[in-house]
């Protein structure tokens, strides 16, 4: 009797062995990608979400001992066409060709250049100002132009509520962003709760 008892437990551990193993094998990139409804080729996860282009790349390290490199983009689904160049400060100095928004903190974190300088300072209400400095508290490095946003980590992409929090973060923030954003808003707010439930 006790061997069969043994028996059983070994044949247990076993089988949520082999489980955990196989469930591993699964997960990464390619796996996230299917999750999400994007693509995954040659270490690129790209698709469309709500009509803005999601792209995932990891960049191996070229050489020994190089640093390898995660870089997220949402494209939007129109460029914007003001020559925006949004960064963090980040310690550096705000130069003269840069806007003020009269937003204090936003104007201390974030630096804001454009070529068309009407149609940027039109473009950064209060609400996609609050978005933006978010984004680049949370992400720091973040970048959005007229294409739209970028963020890179020298982090390997990790487990996928990391992946998809990332890739919601910065898309969020790119429909918030971005021109005639009501009707995209309401799509992707219902979106992101049926994907919670």
């Amino acid at each position: 009797m006790t061997w069969v008892v043994v028996g059983g437990v070994v044949f247990v551990l076993v089988v949520a062995v082999v489980l955990l193993a196989t469930r591993k094998k699964e997960e990464g990139p390619a796996a996230y990608a299917a999750r999400m409804g994007l693509g995954y080729h040659d270490g690129v996860v790209q698709g469309m979400i709500q009509g803005f282009t999601v792209r995932v790349e990891a960049r191996a390290a070229d050489r020994p001992r190089a640093v390898s490199q995660t870089v997220y983009r949402v494209q939007f689904p129109q460029r914007l066409n003001m020559g925006l160049q949004v960064a963090p400060l980040a310690g550096r100095a705000r130069s003269n060709r840069m806007l003020e928004t009269g937003d204090q903190a936003f104007d201390r974190a974030v630096g804001v250049e454009a070529g068309d300088e009407a149609k940027a300072a039109a473009l950064l209400d209060e609400e996609r100002r609050a978005c933006i400095l978010q984004l680049v508290e949370t992400y720091p490095g973040a970048w959005i132009d007229d294409e739209g946003l970028r963020w890179a980590t020298e982090e390997a992409i990790g487990d996928y509520p990391a992946f998809k929090r990332i890739v919601d973060d910065l898309l969020d923030c790119a429909v918030v962003v971005f021109p005639g954003r009501a009707a995209r808003r309401a799509v992707r707010t219902a979106q992101r709760a049926r994907s919670s439930q």
